[in-house]
């Protein structure tokens, strides 16, 4: 795992978007995984900029969300769906046929189904940009015993959906379950990208630079296993890390 730490939110930012850009340009067919929730909105923004200056090219690339609250729909406000048509797909003209994305509204064990072929006929994803929850959990997949492999239903923790509340225009129906990637579809993709910023990230940003051991009640420690993962964070998330732990900073 590599890890580099940015000046600041944006600069990891822009970082993120670099990522992007580079693979897109190593392979312009790239299956990517991308995310929702405030961490990767300036992004996405950087990436319209670099769409709009004609700096990328995404017309060969095919997109997916990382996960999906379970019962909504493609159309819900709040859907993951819904953000990445508005802050990424639409203002970079992404084709419908380019997007595949996951319907919460559906019958939820047909979708993973349905998505885990998916992924085995395209032979696993290219891509996938993420952010680590503040109990480590990747991508929503919580601490727990066991960890599912592949795309699957999982359970919110209480503290998570507290931490959710700011992203849902009714703060009364924060979903308990999302669909979302499993651990294998994680080590599986050819790169990895987990994204952190702020310093209320810096304990589990500490934990994972620090740890040794892979552990199920610490999915973020799953990223070590990984041949080419990369975690970029900004200098308030990096703050509590030792400075020979620190390989690159930028900004």
């Amino acid at each position: 795992m590599k890890l580099v730490v940015s000046k600041d939110s944006f600069f990891t930012s822009a970082m993120a978007a670099h990522i992007i850009e580079g693979q897109l340009h190593q392979k312009p067919a790239s299956f990517i995984a991308l995310p929702s929730g405030p961490t990767p909105v300036a992004m996405f923004e950087q990436l319209v900029d670099a769409y709009t200056k004609k700096e990328v090219d995404f017309s060969k690339a095919h997109f997916m969300g990382v996960d999906e609250y379970l019962g909504y729909g493609h159309d819900h406000p709040d859907s993951v769906a819904h953000s990445l048509y508005q802050r990424f797909f639409l203002p970079c003209g992404i084709r419908p046929d380019q997007i595949h994305l996951i319907d919460g509204s559906a019958d939820p064990e047909k979708e993973c189904a349905a998505f885990s072929r998916f992924l085995d006929e395209v032979g696993g994803l290219d891509l996938i940009v993420t952010g680590i929850g503040l109990n480590g959990h990747l991508a929503y997949n919580e601490p727990a015993e066991s960890l599912s492999p592949r795309i699957h239903v999982n359970g919110l923790g209480e503290n998570t959906r507290l931490s959710l509340m700011k992203d849902f225009s009714d703060q009364t129906e924060i979903p308990s379950q999302i669909i979302t990637l499993g651990i294998a579809d994680f080590l599986n993709a050819r790169k990895l990208l987990v994204v952190a910023t702020g310093p209320n990230k810096s304990s589990v940003v500490r934990r994972l630079v620090q740890t040794r051991e892979v552990s199920t009640f610490f999915p973020a420690s799953f990223m070590i296993l990984h041949k080419n993962a990369i975690l970029s964070v900004d200098e308030v998330a990096g703050k509590e890390l030792n400075p020979d732990f620190i390989s690159q900073s930028i900004g």
